[in-house]
């Protein structure tokens, strides 16, 4: 079974210099839930590619790993409603810009409601839900109980004057039944197949009550495959610290993709995984990875670790440079049958070229492409 996620692809707020996007924990916390129900999840923004994240919205490091989610979205106007049974719509200030009147947007939503699928929203999403109408033509939010991002919490940051409506008032002008909390408290509303969260603290707990929806329709969901999969990520990470190359074999298919800073906006493929660390480790001898925090899903483990090593080695990837670095990072693991499909390494990229004593200036086409 199958869930959507809608994003923005609007960066700006209107046409100034202030950027904005997508809240990304609106998009991490949910995203979260839904794999840990078992369900399958895409995700479509109006422009497709690589989707805009409000800069606001990402110093909690604990949600960084949902950053890579966005860099390859689907396009919503590819997106064919029968192939899904959910709908969910992220919020954050990029939203209020180009949903309301996004044509796919509203094409999906008309064939969502048409077969009583599971519509949500939260945030500033709801902002999608604006120009959205039934096949009768009436309007999707007339006489529905909804919430949203309120008036109160648009003022407390400042930005009741910036944007270009507030969406309390406009969801009321709908014909919807507004419903909220006092501001930043995790509060759902759901009204039949229609659900919407206040708030970034409402994107979980809204994601939870879609779950419960889609059992309550179609039955129990597949179960919680987190044990499995935070065990691959702990085989990972020993193989690593164990220099078990053989074991990279066994955990890893047969061509891994790859991504980390250095990659740039298409991954690579890397047909070997242990061979490949072996290159790594020979120019850090003494590379040690400490786990801060582990976690998974039915296709996903996310880790974040600090790597400790001294370049004194030399291999294909490294000349050596004696410098020693510790660097904090997160990796996102894909995994299927059993196997890690995918890793998508995320750190700071100058922090490393500081590390090593190469400076920015090393941020050619001559920079190591693998950041291990």
């Amino acid at each position: 079974m199958k869930v959507l996620m809608v994003v923005t692809s609007h960066s700006r707020f209107g046409d100034s210099d202030n950027p904005t996007g997508l809240y990304l924990s609106e998009l991490s916390h949910p995203y979260e839930v839904f794999v840990k129900h078992g369900l399958q999840v895409d995700i479509a923004s109006p422009a497709g590619g690589k989707a805009p994240i409000d800069p606001s919205s990402i110093s909690d490091a604990s949600i960084g790993w949902g950053i890579p989610l966005v860099g390859h979205t689907l396009k919503l106007g590819d997106i064919d409603a029968g192939e899904y049974a959910a709908l969910f719509i992220v919020g954050g200030h990029g939203a209020i810009y180009d949903l309301p009147h996004d044509a796919d947007l509203q094409r999906l939503l008309k064939q969502f409601a048409a077969e009583d699928k599971a519509i949500s929203a939260v945030c500033h999403g709801q902002a999608g839900l604006l120009e959205a109408t039934l096949a009768d033509g009436a309007h999707l939010l007339a006489g529905k109980s909804v919430t949203g991002f309120s008036n109160a919490e648009e003022t407390i940051i400042g930005l009741e004057k910036v944007v270009p409506f507030l969406l309390e008032d406009e969801l009321v002008k709908r014909g919807a039944h507004f419903k909220s909390a006092a501001a930043w408290e995790s509060h759902v509303v759901t009204h039949g197949a229609l659900m919407t969260g206040q708030n970034p603290a409402s994107a979980a707990a809204l994601a939870e009550a879609v779950c419960a929806h889609l059992e309550q329709r179609h039955g129990r969901l597949h179960g919680d495959g987190s044990a499995q999969a935070i065990a691959l990520a702990k085989r990972y990470g020993e193989a690593w610290n164990n220099r078990d190359f053989a074991l990279f074999g066994q955990i890893f298919a047969d061509d891994v993709t790859y991504f980390d800073p250095f990659v740039g906006e298409t991954p690579i493929q890397i047909k070997a995984m242990g061979d490949y660390v072996g290159q790594l480790i020979a120019a850090f001898p003494d590379l040690r990875f400490e786990v801060l925090s582990l976690r998974g899903g039915n296709d996903y483990a996310v880790f974040e670790w600090i790597m400790h090593g001294t370049n004194t080695g030399e291999s294909e990837l490294h000349a050596a440079t004696s410098h020693t670095i510790a660097l904090k990072g997160i990796d996102y693991l894909e995994i299927k049958g059993g196997r890690i499909q995918a890793i998508r390494a995320y750190f700071d990229r100058h922090e490393y070229l500081d590390s090593l004593g190469l400076g920015a200036a090393s941020a050619s086409s001559e920079t190591p492409s693998y950041a291990r």
